[in-house]
């Protein structure tokens, strides 16, 4: 079986701007609009001109480790929290089965060990990230590409999925520990919980399936000046979407949008 690489990687951009203008646009975002997202999200890619052919998206469940040491504990807090919200609005199971936390508090799941984890997070330094993703990945992952991704962010992540059914089978994100005590960004000053926060939200999220950044989206957090630090109602209509019963890893580009269009009609009528 081959697999297609999928790269991801958050520009983590902090203004200290109010994003109460963004909300607001948020609440005014038609049907029509959130196809055109969908669109631009589901099928672009941010590395590269050409769009996605078909539908990139899990069709199982989730079982996720945190793999590293010395993280603050809301890192791992957050990732709890957020991946109940994922879960919530797109149906899947999704379950964190080990990290250092549950490991100390004796609180692993028997089963942790029957299956293998198919999305994990790493948390280590910048200068370690590289080894530790090739290593637990068997060199799926190369060091050098792992380097490169690290070398232009705190955070970023990457996925791979079956050719033949358009389904992820394996993913990971990578957080370096340097963004726990980041307080610059570039020229901007940042706030260093509100920059993992923002870290672990857009990186766990797009490796739902929303995988590109797009500008004109002031609306939402997959906005790559990131002025949203959360998921914004719209965002939240497109993983509902995503994860509609009706829409199906591998479906063709067209086809997928004019069955998003359809299913926007019915669960938000007059929009």
């Amino acid at each position: 079986m081959r697999f297609s690489a999928l790269a991801l990687v958050l520009a983590c951009l902090l203004p200290l701007l109010s994003a109460v203008t963004s909300n607001a646009r948020a609440q005014d975002v038609s049907n029509q609009g959130l196809v055109e997202a969908f669109d631009l999200v589901v099928f672009g890619r941010e590395y590269k001109d050409q769009k996605a052919s078909r539908l990139i998206r899990w069709d199982r469940p989730l079982k996720i480790a945190i793999l590293g040491k010395g993280y603050p504990p809301e890192f791992e807090s957050q990732i709890v929290d957020h991946l109940r919200d994922l879960s919530l609005e797109t149906g899947l199971a999704i379950n964190l089965a080990y990290s250092e936390g549950l490991r100390a508090a004796g609180r692993l799941p028997k089963s942790y060990r029957r299956t293998p984890f198919n999305m994990v997070l790493f948390w280590a330094p910048k200068a370690e990230l590289p080894a530790m993703v090739e290593k637990y990945t068997k060199g799926v992952f190369k060091a050098a590409d792992t380097a490169r991704l690290s070398g232009e962010g705190m955070c970023h992540g990457r996925a791979i999925n079956s050719k033949k059914t358009g389904a992820f089978t394996f993913a990971y994100a990578a957080f370096a520990a340097e963004v726990a005590t980041q307080t610059k960004y570039g020229n901007r000053l940042v706030d260093p919980k509100k920059f993992l926060a923002t870290c672990i939200v857009e990186e766990t999220t797009q490796l739902m399936g929303l995988p590109n950044d797009v500008s004109d989206l002031e609306w939402s957090l997959f906005n790559d000046k990131n002025k949203v630090l959360e998921l914004s109602d719209p965002d939240r209509w497109l993983l509902r979407v995503l994860y509609d019963d009706r829409m199906k890893p591998g479906l063709p580009n067209a086809e997928a949008l004019k069955l998003a269009a359809k299913i926007l009609a019915e669960k938000r009528p007059g929009k």
